[in-house]
């Protein structure tokens, strides 16, 4: 039974701002409960339908889609289609950093109409753009429709693991504070500040509370884990575990599961495109929110590859008229599924994505790897039970060069060093490979971890670079 409070929210107060802000999130909701049952035709022709508005917005109101297709002869009325996003160039964030802001910007759109968000540059190019209240609405109500395949609802309590920029001045911080904790209902630890103390009273508030999610960076939420059972603190069985916005690994899956007793589910998006795709109770692979989205995976030279081949992921957010972003390459890695999941959800389905292309580590011998094969190795030689290695990072400095970075129990032996090395070196060629425990590995701007980065030569490394397994 959810507790009056909850009820309230539910079904007063949030509907009521709702409509204030003109944000129509509930109704977005009852939708996608519908939608995501309707047959295979039918999902189709509503993703579509949208597509044709949205691109045609675009040609009328945006300047770089105006000019774009003008150049290359291409007409609103020629796509029909998701099949015909082919038709139209791949939007890079290179180009979007090439021109004034309001040169992708539909002009039409009222101030009151959208938000205004920066990224937090995990790639150390952050990005400033704008995104429209109905963006907002499918963003907000694909993560609630997540949280009831969770066995939760909009208004229940929510713990969350998570980068927590400070902007603005102190007052404003205390207000978003406020709002989180109780409108919101949600209880944060900075990702930034996790030190015993502050996981202590995290644990501590956490289990005086009836917290229904528990949500964040899957690296951050292994350190929490970690940190309790290390020091003998018992933590809350929350009703779902919801893990974001860095892979979540197999042996991760499994610290989270034997720490929370809870089920996990991996969800997918990105600042520019929210709410792209989730993991249901089957726990294989995730739903694509084709209502709100359309997903491409596509080689290097921007044609689309079969599902099971892995590619770069493209994405159109369908509902942002105000800031259009139509096939937009966010620069990460994955790969559809051909088979539709068993939960009888007519949604597609899409794998985990397996990393970032300027995290790709290339090989003196031309092969090509992201963190997955790492953790692999890593695995296989029992190094997550035996030291054990907590987390993980491969620094690649030059062609030849990678540091792989540790942090865990112990630091490997001269045997087990020589194992791992020559594992490596069998794939990757005879790269100089040093190998070093730390006490920590640094973060990016918005709290997360990158397993493998790449700092050599990144434009020209990636050319060329054939991402299908």
């Amino acid at each position: 039974m959810r507790d009056y409070y909850g009820n309230i929210l539910r079904n007063l107060v949030l509907p009521m701002g709702d409509r204030l802000r003109g944000i129509p999130i509930n109704q977005t909701l009852d939708l996608l409960e519908h939608s995501q049952s309707w047959d295979r035709s039918r999902l189709e022709d509503y993703r579509d339908a949208k597509l044709r508005l949205l691109v045609a917005n675009a040609y009328r109101h945006v300047p770089y889609y105006r000019e774009t297709m003008q150049t290359i002869g291409v007409k609103p009325e020629n796509i029909q289609t998701a099949s015909d996003l082919s038709k139209l160039p791949v939007l890079t964030r290179k180009i979007l950093r090439s021109s004034p802001i309001s040169f992708f910007c539909n002009s039409t759109i009222k101030p009151s109409r959208m938000s205004t968000v920066r990224t937090g540059g995990s790639t150390g190019e952050p990005l400033t753009f704008f995104v429209s209240n109905t963006s907002r609405a499918f963003d907000r109500a694909t993560l609630y429709r997540l949280y009831r395949w969770c066995g939760a609802d909009r208004g229940d309590p929510v713990f969350s693991v998570w980068g927590n920029l400070t902007i603005g001045n102190d007052w404003q911080s205390r207000m978003r504070t406020l709002k989180r904790r109780y409108i919101s209902r949600t209880r944060t630890l900075d990702a930034f500040q996790m030190n015993p103390e502050t996981q202590q009273c995290f644990i501590a508030v956490m289990r005086h509370s009836r917290a229904m999610i528990l949500r964040g960076y899957a690296s951050a939420l292994v350190n929490l884990a970690q940190f309790a059972e290390k020091n003998g603190f018992v933590l809350p069985r929350p009703s779902a575990l919801i893990t974001t916005a860095e892979p979540l690994f197999p042996e991760q899956r499994h610290i989270l599961s034997r720490a929370f007793c809870a089920p996990i589910y991996d969800q997918y998006g990105c600042a520019e495109v929210n709410g792209v795709a989730m993991q249901c109770e089957e726990m294989d692979g995730l739903h694509i929110s084709e209502e709100h989205v359309v997903v491409e995976i596509l080689d290097e030279n921007n044609q689309p590859v079969p599902p099971g081949v892995t590619g770069r992921v493209v994405l159109t957010n369908l509902d942002n008229e105000a800031m259009p972003f139509i096939r937009y390459d966010n620069g990460d890695i994955g790969s559809l599924r051909a088979t539709p999941c068993n939960c009888g959800r007519s949604l597609s389905v899409m794998e985990p994505v397996q990393g970032r292309m300027v995290d790709v580590i290339q090989g003196s011998n031309g092969n090509h790897v992201y963190g997955t094969f790492f953790y692999q190795v890593l695995s296989s030689l029992g190094w997550f039970e035996r030291l054990p290695v907590f987390e993980f990072q491969v620094v690649q400095t030059t062609a030849n060069q990678l540091n792989v970075l540790l942090v865990s129990g112990r630091p490997p032996e001269a045997a087990e060093r020589h194992q791992f090395i020559e594992r490596l070196q069998e794939y990757l060629g005879p790269m100089n490979i040093q190998l070093r425990q730390v006490e920590s590995l640094q973060r990016s701007r918005a709290g997360k971890l990158r397993y493998t980065i790449q700092q050599w030569n990144t434009e020209g490394a990636q050319n060329g670079i054939a991402l299908s397994q």
